[in-house]
């Protein structure tokens, strides 16, 4: 595009041209089949989440998550597998959310860089736009924090600031202390505990709401003013899954 990435788009045309020829081959090369087995396919995410965690913050905490994982996964047995990955893919979301630790950690990740190495020919500059709570000002316009660009000057700073992460969530951790990251901690909570009382009193009958319920931090998107309204959003429905998860536990009793 614009003289870009010539070498990617002319493979995309070469890939674009053998779908037609051959489907199969090209569904295989990019691995979309054959499907895997739903058990099989959240072990892979499991393992993978797990993973992304102890590099975000250690393997203690991958443990906290691959334990509340196999604690959705017993509880809703073979026939509740969606329920288990719901709980695989949300509570995954919840916990690797993006602080300014983790900002640092994948500015410096040299996996990127040699992303854009492969996707970009010729010389270019790296340049990261960043708002860091403490001096970025407010754009006037919206009245949000504007983002400012950073040249390659600021890696060194980068890579030291990643390791703050041992910081993150204790009373030294400075950035932990706005409302945005004080209540994505409070989420993870409630969520670990929710997840829980979801599990002791999962039936069949209730399998689908709670399901949806462990789905719902998926509405929780973006970054900011844009986050903490989602988060509003997402509050409201959970509200609303509650009290049907309570109407159709009443009607079990009932029923009993």
């Amino acid at each position: 595009l614009n003289g870009a990435g010539i070498a990617m788009n002319r493979d995309a045309f070469a890939w674009g041209r053998r779908s037609v020829v051959e489907p199969d081959a090209v569904l295989a090369a990019a691995g979309l089949v054959p499907a895997a087995p739903l058990a099989d396919a959240l072990d892979a995410l499991v393992d993978r989440r797990a993973q992304f965690l102890t590099d975000y913050q250690n393997a203690a905490y991958a443990g906290r998550y691959r334990a509340l994982v196999a604690k959705a996964r017993s509880a809703a047995g073979e026939a509740g597998e969606a329920f288990a990955m719901a709980v695989a893919r949300n509570a995954f979301k919840l916990m690797a959310y993006k602080d300014e630790y983790e900002v640092a950690r994948l500015h410096t990740d040299r996996s990127f860089e040699r992303k854009l190495a492969e996707q970009f020919e010729g010389r270019f500059k790296i340049r990261h736009l960043l708002a860091p709570p403490a001096i970025a000002r407010t754009d006037p316009r919206t009245g949000h924090p504007a983002k400012i660009s950073f040249g390659p000057w600021i890696r060194p700073a980068l890579s030291l600031l990643k390791h703050g992460k041992a910081l993150r969530g204790t009373r030294f951790d400075l950035f932990g202390r706005t409302q945005e990251r004080r209540i994505e901690r409070q989420l993870i909570a409630d969520y670990f505990l929710e997840i829980d009382a979801l599990c002791t009193a999962l039936t069949p009958k209730t399998l689908e709401i709670a399901t949806e319920i462990a789905g719902l931090p998926e509405m929780i998107r973006g970054f900011g003013h844009v986050k903490l309204a989602n988060i509003d959003r997402y509050r409201a429905r959970h509200a609303q899954l509650i009290q049907k998860l309570a109407e159709a536990e009443r009607n079990l009793k009932n029923a009993a």
